[in-house]
């Protein structure tokens, strides 16, 4: 079945699934009889479309993902800003992964983006300090709070009044909405360069202004500039517990809102005896700026919250100093311009520094001529000099060398990777970026062709923070949370949903793949786990005693069995609702196609829907999805996915436990799984897959492992390859470190 076979056969399955073959007037099938001849055909069809996208176990060229562009440009170039925001999304290949080189294709109008970005990258990164423009402001937060209650304390003309009973300018509950709501920010005002460097001098010890849990406090600054490079320095403390803080710059676009992006967050470890600094360098290109509107809202806002439900932030001072001071380091991308260099011999150097860098291998002599050659025609066609080397530099950061994972295979067989491909396939894998110094260093050296030595990098870049980067895209992939940006929870009946517990919802879920990975945990925890990752905000909604502290952490669970695993965390359960209700179907899916690898086939055309007005008859959601499998259509696929999902029916539509569904019927789970064991609640289910689905798990989480590790979809031949490693996966305790060195050091991944 290829070619234009496969169209007629995929004709003749909908057909029969349908139940409108053969025709009335021939001899009919029974219902075994058409599910045998349903699974067949489906069986060959499988086969063929794999032949068709088979690249005979070899990783074709690939592209950097948007995340990947991202991460390597803000590595090359060194300015914090989002390179990737007028990027178009990455498609999501048959396994749910972003980073399948088959679908990461390349259009004309995104050639031409990438040749943009990367001319405003480098304009910036080229651009010098102001010269004409200088702000500097420090703010002693409690200092200035009491002053200003004493102002309106004295301007109330009330007798005798207490300042401490006035509400603090800029202080406010933050709303359950991002940018909505809170109070006009607290004026501040620059200071001459005297001035700033006394008050620093003078604020000697910590005096923290209290920002207590959900609070914002917003700073107004009376003048600003609109381009170029800021330094803000923010010295704070944790008054109980860790707390989570976002700091924010933007301006109030009207009375009720407000335009301000996050320029950072962090948990505040810190303590008054030893603060905690936070530093940002803000290009003002990339922060909301305010330019003109009504002088009622006049001026540039700093904000900070704290979004923990529990802790305290105590805020000490801010300082902002424009144009932010030089970093005594040398420039990313330009060489070091030695005395009596011509333009031409800085514009070589330049690209001998730079170019290694960004096509992440030895660059051959001829390439240097030749974009030399660039070089020189575009400086005989302007007078600036450096607009010529940044235009030489922008073809570099659009050139193919640098945009895709680039494995060149001239002859028909594979071939080992040499050490400098072998170098960016790992680090992309695990750091989503261009490899780092030391990585380079021994791909350099050739030593890492050594299997000692890459099961040495890889143990290093596993122990390192920048693992997070795999963490969260693999994890964000692998189990489908993309799903949470795509169900609309209904605000009218789930008034707790709102942007910080959906960011927290799915902050548990990276947070407990995080940990089972870096404690050595076994990975059949995600089928069923004895403890729960938890911190303040969803310990409450969850009903666990309270906690404090916006950081998760292993927390032992011995009184709600129900939040076990992967299955009981909110990520999962809302994705897979309506946003008004559960919906056990998707669900059902997500086991078979997240966990264990077995995806339902899609439905046939013309299936009808499940009929919902049913559930206002007094139908429970049991009772119609068994309905719903009586057509023979349906059945085959329905009743290896139903039974998952309706184990599930206690948690509504963002997780929570309940005992009745949305129509207040009382939920009555006793449903037997598609191998023949019975579940009662999502508990019992969980103990079956543990009990056994786990080979089957284990191999369907080395699958995706290595089908991400690989950027392409993985096929007959790697049959043997994946059986050896989920082997070695139960062997070695079902542990995730030992598998990730494993496929590294295996041949599918050292080969081209």
């Amino acid at each position: 079945a290829d070619g234009i076979d496969a169209d007629h056969w995929h004709e003749v399955l909908n057909q029969l699934a349908t139940g409108e073959m053969p025709p009335e007037d021939a001899e009919q099938l029974s219902d075994k009889e058409r599910q045998q001849l349903v699974t067949w055909i489906r069986s060959e069809l499988d086969i063929a479309a794999e032949k068709a996208r088979a690249t005979g176990g070899q990783v074709i060229l690939r592209r950097l993902t948007k995340y990947e562009y991202q991460n390597t440009m803000r590595d090359l170039i060194g300015l914090p800003i989002n390179y990737a925001k007028d990027l178009p999304p990455e498609p999501k290949s048959l396994s749910g992964f972003l980073n399948n080189g088959q679908n990461l294709l390349m259009s004309p109008v995104q050639m031409e983006t990438y040749l943009q970005v990367a001319k405003r990258a480098l304009d910036l990164s080229f651009s010098k300090p102001s010269s004409t423009e200088s702000y500097r402001y420090f703010i002693e937060a409690q200092s200035e709070r009491t002053e200003d209650q004493k102002k309106q304390a004295t301007a109330s003309k009330k007798e005798n009044p207490d300042p401490s009973k006035f509400p603090p300018k800029g202080l406010s509950m933050k709303a359950s909405r991002v940018n909505v709501g809170g109070k006009d920010g607290l004026f501040v005002f620059p200071l001459n360069s005297e001035e700033f460097a006394l008050r620093k001098a003078n604020h000697r010890s910590f005096d923290g202004a209290l920002l207590g849990p959900t609070y914002r406090q917003l700073y107004t600054l009376d003048k600003w500039p609109t381009q170029g490079e800021m330094l803000i320095r923010i010295r704070l403390a944790a008054a109980n517990g860790k707390p989570h803080v976002t700091i924010g710059m933007g301006y109030r676009a009207s009375g009720a809102v407000l335009n301000v992006k996050p320029i950072g967050e962090t948990l505040v470890n810190g303590s008054t005896d030893s603060p905690q600094v936070l530093e940002y360098r803000i290009r003002m290109e990339e922060v909301p700026v305010f330019l003109s509107g009504k002088p009622k809202f006049r001026g540039e806002m700093i904000s900070v919250v704290n979004n923990s439900t529990s802790s305290d932030v105590l805020l000490d001072s801010i300082e902002v100093v424009y144009p932010a001071p030089s970093q005594d380091t040398s420039h990313p991308v330009l060489a070091e311009r030695a005395g009596g260099m011509t333009d031409g011999e800085f514009a070589e150097a330049t690209l001998r520094k730079f170019v290694p860098l960004a096509y992440r291998r030895p660059v051959s002599e001829q390439e240097y001529h030749e974009l030399m050659a660039l070089y020189t025609e575009l400086q005989q066609r302007r007078p600036d000099s450096m607009e010529a080397l940044r235009d030489t530099l922008a073809v570099v950061l659009s050139s193919p060398h640098f945009l895709y994972v680039t494995e060149p295979r001239l002859e028909s067989e594979s071939r080992e990777l040499n050490a400098y491909e072998l170098a960016t396939r790992l680090s992309y894998f695990l750091w989503s970026t261009t490899p780092d110094e030391q990585l380079r260093q021994q791909a350099h050296s050739g030593e890492l062709l050594k299997a000692s030595v890459l099961k040495n990098e890889t143990e290093r870049l596993l122990s390192d923070q920048r693992v997070e980067q795999f963490v969260r895209n693999f994890t964000y992939q692998w189990l489908d949370m993309s799903a949470l940006d795509r169900v609309a929870v209904d605000p009218n009946l789930f008034k707790l949903w709102d942007a910080d517990l959906k960011r927290d919802v799915a902050e548990e879920t990276f947070s407990f793949v995080n940990y089972v990975l870096q404690s050595d945990e076994s990975a059949l925890s995600f089928l069923k786990s004895d403890f729960v990752m938890l911190n303040d905000r969803m310990a409450g909604f969850y009903g666990f005693e309270e906690i404090q502290g916006s950081n998760f952490r292993p927390v032992p669970n011995t009184t709600i069995p129900i939040r076990s695993g992967l299955i009981g965390q909110a990520s999962f359960l809302t994705g897979n609702s309506t946003g008004i209700d559960s919906h056990p179907i998707k669900r059902g899916v997500w086991i078979t196609r997240q966990l264990l690898n077995d995806p339902p086939p899609p439905p046939p055309p013309n299936v009808p829907e499940l009929d919902e007005s049913q559930l206002e008859k007094g139908l429970s959601v049991a009772q119609l999805l068994a309905a719903h499998r009586d057509n023979p259509a349906c059945n085959d696929c329905h009743k290896k996915i139903d039974p998952w999902g309706i184990t599930l029916e206690n948690f509504n539509a963002i997780g929570q436990f309940r005992e009745k569904d949305n129509h207040q019927i009382p939920i009555a789970i006793d449903v037997t799984l598609p191998n023949g064991n019975q579940a009662t609640n999502s508990v019992t289910m969980q103990e079956v897959l543990l009990e056994t689905k786990k080979e089957e798990f284990s191999k369907a989480l080395v699958e995706n492992l290595l089908t991400y590790s690989l950027g392409r979809e993985l096929e007959f031949t790697d049959a043997k390859t994946v059986d050896r490693l989920s082997q070695a996966f139960i062997q070695d305790g079902y542990r995730l470190k030992p598998l990730i060195v494993r496929i590294v050091t295996d041949e599918a991944f050292r080969i081209k």
